[in-house]
């Protein structure tokens, strides 16, 4: 989104460029979080 909007309206080029690394920064935690919510739960073995 943010290169599209580099494109399409006159916004300064490091502007885009923030926009586009806080983006990504952004969604790396967001999955991070999710990953400890919903990561892999340790499974019961089962009684021999």
């Amino acid at each position: 989104m943010a290169y599209g909007t580099y494109g399409m309206i006159a916004i300064p080029y490091i502007m885009a460029l923030q926009w586009f690394l806080y983006g990504i920064v952004g969604y790396v935690l967001y999955g991070i979080i999710l990953a400890l919510i919903f990561g892999k739960k340790s499974e019961a073995t089962p009684a021999a």
